[in-house]
């Protein structure tokens, strides 16, 4: 138990198996408040009545993110159960999945953003798909059933007490720390049937949160994308038609901000660094002492936008090296307000 609250870096890949054994094992509500340092009064309490902070975030295009916000105190527990969560997806993860999984200390093949465009780099032809509404279609309903089935095979009340603490509006809520590895739990039939699929025809399938990429040898027909997107709706997801694109990897297609190159080395694409620099000069006149005054944004939307841009920062060191001209320029950017920087 020495390790029951250290980073996943920190940890090996049997600590963490632990960790999720910890949750399997406990089964009942008293159980599971024993883990996540909480009272079971409370959860019950909280499953009743979960409180959440909505608001909008602004986006560098001009539209909103509602985030939902939980109360520090429900935060705080779903931090701890989103770690054993963690622990438990780690052990039973489908090997297409790349999003949202922490590396371990001895971690040899790390799933990431990069290595997820990694796997399409020698292909011929990127099928690109789009899942619509990613947490939002996620029931409590479902994240219920989840916990009633293997691995966790909780009891009804459990179970229901679970998904009321981690959905909002009985929906996975964008702002809970536990949305992200629950989505990749009820993703688990899908990535199997999907990766199969590619297997039986020779393609290859990745799945980072709701972006789905396939690539393989010739141009996929309509035939293959229809049976494709059965695949997707036959487990109560919904295609976005308007992100569905199909390239050849001489044009350098992007997946999840990187552009796929023919000699095998995902780079930052154009449109992510563009989107980039927009959003940096959305933050910084947002955050100009007129705009400010006028109070059209909490403090804490900005501090979510701010949160988002550093996260992409992070993106941008981790692709190029904490020392590269762009990187370094993007930084400065932030941190001066020279929001023409090219």
């Amino acid at each position: 138990m020495q390790y029951f609250r250290q980073p996943f870096k920190q940890l090996t890949s049997q600590q963490v198996l632990a960790k999720g054994q910890m949750l399997v094992k406990a089964r009942t509500v008293k159980a599971v408040a024993a883990l996540c340092m909480a009272e079971e009064s409370w959860m019950r309490e909280q499953a009743a009545n979960p409180q959440y902070y909505a608001f909008q975030a602004p986006k560098a295009n001009g539209t909103f993110r509602l985030i939902e916000n939980p109360h520090p105190k429900l935060k705080d527990f779903q931090r701890l159960l989103a770690d054993l969560l963690q622990g438990v997806y780690y052990g039973i993860r489908p090997r297409a999945s790349y999003a949202f999984i922490p590396s371990t200390a001895d971690e040899t093949s790390p799933c990431n953003i990069y290595t997820n465009a990694l796997r399409h780099c020698k292909s011929k032809w990127v099928l690109q798909l789009d899942l619509k509404d990613f947490f939002h279609s996620i029931s409590a309903h479902r994240i219920k059933e989840l916990f009633m089935r293997i691995p966790f095979e909780f009891p009804e009340d459990s179970a229901q007490v679970l998904a009321r603490l981690v959905t909002s509006k009985n929906r996975l809520p964008m702002g809970a720390p536990t949305s992200p590895v629950l989505s990749n739990m009820i993703c688990f039939e899908l990535d199997h049937q999907l990766d199969k699929l590619a297997r039986d025809h020779g393609w290859t399938y990745t799945r980072y949160a709701d972006d789905i990429t396939f690539s393989g040898a010739k141009r996929f027909s309509n035939e293959s994308i229809e049976i494709i997107r059965q695949q997707i709706e036959g487990n109560d997801f919904v295609l976005n038609y308007e992100k569905t694109n199909q390239n050849r990897i001489e044009d350098e297609p992007e997946v999840c901000g990187l552009a796929l190159k023919a000699d095998g080395k995902p780079d930052l694409s154009d449109r992510f660094v563009k989107d980039l620099r927009a959003d940096i000069k959305t933050y910084k006149q947002l955050t100009s002492d007129k705009m400010i005054a006028q109070e059209i944004f909490s403090a804490e939307a900005l501090n979510r936008f701010r949160q988002h841009i550093e996260g992409e920062l992070a993106f941008v060191r981790f692709i190029k090296g904490p020392n590269h001209g762009l990187y370094l320029k993007l930084r400065f950017m932030l941190a001066d307000g020279m929001v023409g920087v090219e």
